[in-house]
């Protein structure tokens, strides 16, 4: 620790309010002063002067430098500990323990009274501190000793923070962890869910390249570093055997409800970062919820598939439909004023209502598949758009016309995420099924793209197949002549 005979710090905000404009800084041998000429107006936050004898300060300034050996005793009371080389052995190859907590009065004055007695706790310690701080959390490395109810509590003065380094692999936990997760049944459940997705599913729009292969992004996260070896080794161990826990994923693939919405992201990717390319193009597929269901439930962390809402209808619901009175929110559904989670979807609740010609009340349940199937009761009709859920109410009432139905239902509001998780969680016994009706929008892309498939002739099949030589070759030359890396 350097002594305070070398580093003076003097706080401006503090004590240079009414002071002079000359200080006069002299030695014990009086052979040699200096001046500062200090100018109200160029007035810096922090003054550092050095010497190499104590000083003694004319005006204003002698009485706080007088006080040195008191703010030596405090520091001296305080009881720092220095680290021995031990446990900076075991903090930079084994464990590091980290505490976070908010600004005080008291941890201000602190580290004003640190950096009184010359200790650098900010500039190069900050630095190298840093960038391994940032590399471990995009690997995992770093985990809260806090249980939840400890994060969110008010009264909390610090979160504890366990950062393991090297070989400090928890291996055991990992796995007790892993085949606690396994659920040997859930490949049936899964079948079985998914057989009814693809019959009567939903269709989901992805953003695909030349060669009908999906456009995946990668985090900034993975940017930070390349690995070393032993970071390399737990990655791969953490992401085969902690399957559910919340890793960072390389990979993330966007599935879009709305066709609108993914090709806005196509021309966001083109436009960013293929438009010098003028081999590259980006198309939209339109694919199925069942193929999104299987490609989520791959037990891999590499990759992360993420279903984007409908902008639009999650921007009318959060200003318009949430406030109308038949309107309710589902009880497992998280949503407030400023967000709202996953893509929004409807379902009309059933109610009671006096039957015309028997005279009973009965239980009258929506069914889109009413005229289409006997078994309409097992199905539970699934809306993706507020509108499109009251026409279907219209054409309903016109055709249950021994019921005096409401000419506006009373709707649940959930989110397509959570309602597919609660159906899986019943099993075999998924009562009823469900049925989705995408918006018109859908539709209309879906009408075009059948079209435009059925028009394509078997050269454009073959021509296909060259397509990647052809790109290739044009790349190599392009990178030989312009003297840049080939972009893949």
């Amino acid at each position: 620790m350097y002594g305070f005979s070398n580093l003076i710090s003097i706080s401006i905000g503090n004590m240079l309010t009414d002071f002079l404009k000359t200080v006069e800084v002299k030695k014990y041998n009086t052979e040699k002063s200096k001046v500062a000429n200090l100018n109200k107006d160029k007035l810096t936050h922090k003054i550092i002067v050095k010497t190499d004898n104590i000083p003694r300060v004319s005006s204003k300034l002698t009485k706080y430098f007088n006080n040195q050996g008191r703010i030596q005793k405090i520091l001296e009371d305080r009881n720092l500990i220095s680290s021995n080389f031990i446990n900076k052995l075991i903090n930079k190859y084994w464990q590091e323990i980290i505490f976070i907590s908010p600004s005080s009065s008291i941890s201000d004055r602190q580290i004003t009274l640190l950096r009184l007695e010359g200790v650098d706790i900010y500039n190069t310690q900050n630095k190298n501190f840093m960038v391994p701080f940032g590399k471990a959390l995009a690997l995992g490395r770093i985990r809260s000793s806090s249980t939840k109810s400890h994060l969110y509590s008010s009264n909390k003065a610090h979160v504890k923070y366990i950062w393991t380094k090297g070989l400090n692999i928890p291996l055991i936990n990992y796995l007790i962890k892993y085949f606690k997760r396994i659920d040997w049944n859930s490949s049936n459940k899964n079948l079985l869910l998914m057989s009814q997705l693809k019959d009567y599913g939903l269709p989901l729009f992805t953003v695909v390249n030349e060669f009908n292969q999906l456009v995946i992004a990668e985090p900034y996260d993975s940017l930070l570093g390349r690995k070393n070896l032993i970071d390399f080794l737990y990655d791969r161990l953490i992401r085969t055997t902690c399957i559910g826990v919340n890793t960072q994923p390389t990979y993330q693939g966007l599935f879009f409800i709305n066709p609108d919405d993914a090709f806005e992201y196509s021309e966001y990717v083109y436009g960013k970062y293929l438009k010098q390319n003028k081999d590259s193009n980006l198309n939209i597929f339109s694919s199925r919820l069942d193929i999104y269901y299987k490609l989520h439930k791959c037990q891999s962390s590499q990759i992360r598939f993420i279903v984007i809402p409908d902008l639009k209808e999650l921007g009318l619901f959060m200003f318009k439909y949430r406030y109308y009175r038949n309107i309710r929110v589902h009880q497992n559904q998280l949503c407030n004023k400023n967000f709202f989670q996953g893509q929004p979807v409807y379902t009309i609740d059933a109610l009671k209502v006096k039957n015309k010609i028997t005279k009973q009340v009965d239980l009258v349940n929506y069914n889109y598949l009413l005229n289409k199937t006997k078994n309409y009761n097992n199905k539970q009709t699934v809306f993706m758009n507020y509108e499109t859920a009251l026409r279907a109410w219209k054409g309903f009432k016109e055709n249950m016309k021994m019921y005096d139905l409401p000419a506006t239902p009373k709707i649940t509001v959930y989110n397509i995420e959570s309602l597919i998780k609660d159906h899986e969680k019943q099993g075999q016994n998924i009562n009823p099924q469900l049925f989705f009706i995408p918006a018109q929008e859908s539709y209309n892309f879906i009408k075009q793209y059948n079209k435009n498939e059925v028009s394509k002739s078997v050269l454009d099949k073959i021509y296909k197949r060259l397509i990647p030589v052809q790109i290739v070759a044009k790349r190599i030359i392009w990178s030989l002549t312009s003297r840049q890396p080939i972009n893949w």
